[in-house]
């Protein structure tokens, strides 16, 4: 387990305090002329389109640009507008490197079950007579699929042409972050590439593996901002173009200036403007870079842009606390930037852009700090072992309620994408909604739908607000947690396991409407059961937990099951899991429930308040005894959730329309008749073995 911790390294205000003490120390011994900060742009042009800085040579109007070849178009038509080129849509220019970052349509070769071509998209890009070319160094070309052939040809003048094949039997031999040859092959891209046709092709129109891979993918892309998973593989883009992000490489072309020793030739008629600068070859060797000389810093296209050091404190202040700020700033943005790829960010956006009319987002800290006021405390709806709950306002003025956790399982930083977004499918009117995550943290923050009227466990045991609720009000909700369970058990796919039922688990809504939450220790139960291998350590909580678990270190549906009895033991006594009464030592629930039905004395451990409504009903009873099924010793003999469900729902039926005949022998038969019942009051904290375990935990 990894908690969040403060480093050792200097604060920041000393940090700054350093930062301006030495830059007074080197202003006192400066000799230069006070600079004058140095221009992106020609004077009188616009030096952004939108979000992105347009440094000279490059230029968005006539007469900005250093020639015709350096002029991009600003599409204002988009929000916020976009920088182009032809068609490529440009992201960041950098002039000290000679790279723009731009993105890249992927191509795409697609069947249908009978092998009849549904769609294909080959890839083409063609930078021609523009400063651009492909870059060698950051970019790499990729295919994707289990009958796949993609090659690609440069120009005819270029006379190259590469590619690779990518074949596979099943999804199982595909392995996440490989690109050898079996799901995914690469090769590289040569140096000063301008032009390039990628062709897909299927040795066998993808009848083999339709099942699980109807398409073939073949795209250039940023080799640092690209990993190949499994579900690159089952991707279904047949009818949606989709962009990746790549790197050209650009240069001054110039067939009258040459760079010699760091200068250019022929100075007067060489881009490189500034006295205070020189050049270098460019990187795809088609010309030449301009840069400021050593001690100089700006724009070297720019007459006057490389500026040095000068005299006056007051802007070169400026000028470190921008350096200063900015620099925290990048450091920021790189540090949420790794986070979240180290939360498989990028896989779960690729799992939601394939799922057609998926609600579930992900969102930036920044949303997450304004809907919460940057977690104020006065936000907190609770505390808990593994986190704090905020509520919180979305941008849309939604309420929501956000998990913080304080630790993650670093073992489930890989598997954290694909099951947070199984989780996101859940949809049950008595399930909590997960409306998205934030994954620009250390430990991912969790945004579910806010529920309003508190915990079934306030509801039950808050002093100032006693449980007067009428049995059938009781029946009622019951029923509905079990249904939610039954459904995660049941229907969900892959099934799920709460691993955390209890009271302070079920929520109710302004119509007393249950809805199960907190998955904190959810474990997807695998389609082959007998085939898993790993584990975390999965904590439940005292008084709730499962004796056969304790036993076996095995996580099972009937782990919930006798969760949940408690949880009736608690709807039929108004006691805690662990109680005590006056003076007395703390006891188990459990124990004590199953001790009093079994020497008939249910009237003595019953909830007052339901005695002085009804007595002991038949009805009563009846949730009683389901209440000693569920905490059987032996999980084998207590029923399923979806067993409880249909007793409770009849009994709810039963207590609303006392008209309606309801059969305990259908019960007892739907039930059967386990000789032992058993409970236990430990807790305990085991490696849950034989289990895919979802790290939901990371939310809390």
């Amino acid at each position: 387990m990894r908690t969040t911790t403060t480093g050792r390294a200097a604060p920041p205000r000393l940090l700054f305090l350093i930062v301006l003490i030495s830059s007074a120390a080197a202003v006192a011994q400066a000799a230069a002329a006070s600079p004058v900060l140095a221009q992106a742009a020609l004077p009188g042009c616009p030096a952004k389109c939108g979000e992105v800085d347009v440094p000279y040579p490059f230029g968005i109007r006539e007469g900005c640009s250093l020639n015709p070849l350096f002029l991009l178009e600003c599409n204002t038509t988009f929000e916020p507008p976009e920088l182009l080129w032809g068609n490529i849509h440009i992201q960041e220019i950098s002039l000290e490197k000679g790279l723009a970052r731009v993105t890249l349509f992927i191509g795409r070769d697609c069947y249908d079950q009978q092998g009849e071509k549904l769609n294909e998209g080959n890839m083409s890009t063609d930078v021609t007579g523009s400063p651009f070319s492909i870059s060698a160094d950051h970019n790499k070309f990729v295919a994707t699929g289990c009958d796949t052939l993609a090659y690609y040809v440069a120009s005819a003048a270029d006379g190259y042409a590469s590619g690779c094949a990518s074949i596979c039997r099943d999804e199982d031999s595909v392995t996440d972050g490989t690109c050898s040859g079996i799901g995914c092959c690469e090769t590289a891209i040569p140096r000063g590439l301008q032009y390039f046709e990628a062709d897909i092709r299927s040795y066998h129109n993808h009848t083999r593996v339709w099942g699980f891979n109807p398409c073939s993918y073949a795209f250039v892309v940023d080799k640092d901002r690209f990993t190949f998973f499994r579900a690159n593989v089952s991707a279904n883009y047949a009818n949606k173009r989709v962009k990746l992000p790549a790197v050209f490489d650009w240069a001054i072309q110039d067939s009258s200036t040459t760079c010699e020793n760091g200068m250019p030739r022929n100075r007067s008629s060489s881009a490189c403007r500034s006295d205070n600068s020189g050049c270098r070859p460019s990187n795809d060797g088609r010309g030449y870079l301009c840069a400021c000389s050593p001690g100089y810093q700006g724009n070297p296209y720019l007459s006057g842009g490389c500026q040095g050091i000068g005299s006056s404190i007051l802007i070169l202040l400026v000028i470190t606390s921008w350096t200063y700020w900015g620099l925290q700033k990048r450091k920021m943005i790189k540090l949420k930037q790794r986070f979240y790829e180290q939360n498989g960010g990028f896989l779960l956006q690729q799992q939601i852009s394939s799922h057609r009319g998926a609600t579930f987002r992900i969102f930036t800290i920044g949303e997450i700090e304004r809907a919460t006021n940057n977690f104020d405390k006065n936000y907190i709806l609770g505390h808990g072992g593994h986190g704090t709950v905020y509520k919180g306002t979305l941008d849309d003025q939604r309420a929501v309620a956000i998990k913080k956790s304080k630790m993650i399982d670093e073992s489930q930083n890989r598997e954290f994408a694909k099951e947070i977004f199984i989780l996101s499918q859940i949809n049950h009117r008595n399930v909590v909604k997960l409306l998205g995550c934030c994954l620009e943290v250390e430990v991912p923050i969790l945004v579910y739908e806010f529920i309003s009227n508190g915990t079934l466990f306030h509801h039950i045991h808050s002093r100032t607000h006693p449980c007067s609720s009428p049995i059938h009000v009781r029946l009622r909700i019951a029923a509905e947690a079990a249904e939610a369970l039954s459904y995660l058990h049941s229907y969900a796919s892959p099934p799920i396991i709460h691993g955390d039922v209890k009271s302070l688990n079920i929520l109710l809504d302004h119509d007393y409407v249950a809805k199960v939450s907190d998955f904190g220790a959810s474990t997807l139960v695998p389609k082959d059961k007998s085939q898993f291998a790993t584990i975390v350590q999965v904590q439940g909580t005292c008084g709730y937990l499962d004796p056969e678990y304790l036993q076996t270190c095995l996580l099972t549906e009937k782990s919930d099951v006798y969760s949940f009895g408690v949880v009736l033991a608690e709807f039929l006594t108004g006691k805690k899991a662990i109680y005590s009464e006056g003076s007395e030592e703390e006891r188990s629930l459990a124990l004590s429930f199953v001790s009093a039905v079994r020497e008939n004395k249910l009237s003595h451990i019953i909830d007052v308040q339901l005695l002085e409504q009804k007595g002991i009903t038949p009805e009563l009873r009846q949730v009683a005894e389901l209440a000693m099924q569920c905490l059987c010793l032996k999980g084998d003999e207590r029923p399923t959730m979806k067993e409880v469900a249909m007793v409770l729902h009849g009994l709810s039926m039963t207590e609303n329309h006392p008209w309606v005949k309801y059969n305990p022998e259908e019960r007892e038969s739907l039930l059967g008749d386990p000789s032992i019942y058993y409970a236990s009051d430990s807790t305990g904290q085991r490696s849950l073995a034989n289990h895919t375990t979802l790290n939901i935990e990371t939310g809390r």
